[in-house]
């Protein structure tokens, strides 16, 4: 019965990761919108986002995803049979991995609104709550996995 519960927990760890791996990879972190007034009615518009392919900032999106990703396959290998995991620790990799997304997109978040905040219209994109809600919920899923295995 305990292997059970480790393969739900398992199981939830890897859903988590990998949807939110996929969507730091493909959506975007936030975005902006901006009108300046230059005078005599004319007025200049901007508008721009952030996202995995989208400059510096799209390094470390790519970074996190591999992150949750690595969680995946820690994941992966306890569904398929908890005792292939080679050492506890990979599992602990993995949980300090996933609360390292969660800093790091908090982080990048205040640094975003700081940088957007006189635009006027700014929104968080997917990959933000991605990172945010993976952050949260694989390393509870991983720990409880770690915690229960033998």
């Amino acid at each position: 019965m305990v292997e059970m519960d480790i393969k739900i927990y398992f199981l939830g760890a890897f859903i988590i990761s990998v949807i939110g791996g996929i969507l730091m990879l493909t959506t975007e972190f936030g975005g902006w919108y901006g009108v300046t007034y230059l005078g005599y009615g004319s007025y200049l518009y901007e508008w721009g986002s952030i996202s995995a392919f989208s400059g510096p900032g799209g390094a470390l999106l790519i970074l996190m995803a591999i992150f949750l990703f690595y969680c995946s396959v820690i994941s992966v290998l306890g569904l398929i049979d908890p005792d292939k995991i080679p050492n506890k620790l990979f599992i602990l990799v993995g949980v300090f991995l996933s609360i390292l997304v969660f800093i790091i997109t908090l982080i990048s978040g205040a640094i975003f609104v700081i940088a957007v905040w006189d635009a006027a219209e700014w929104w968080f994109g997917a990959a933000f709550y991605a990172g945010i809600i993976s952050g949260i919920l694989t390393p509870i899923f991983l720990f409880l996995a770690w915690k229960n295995i033998e």
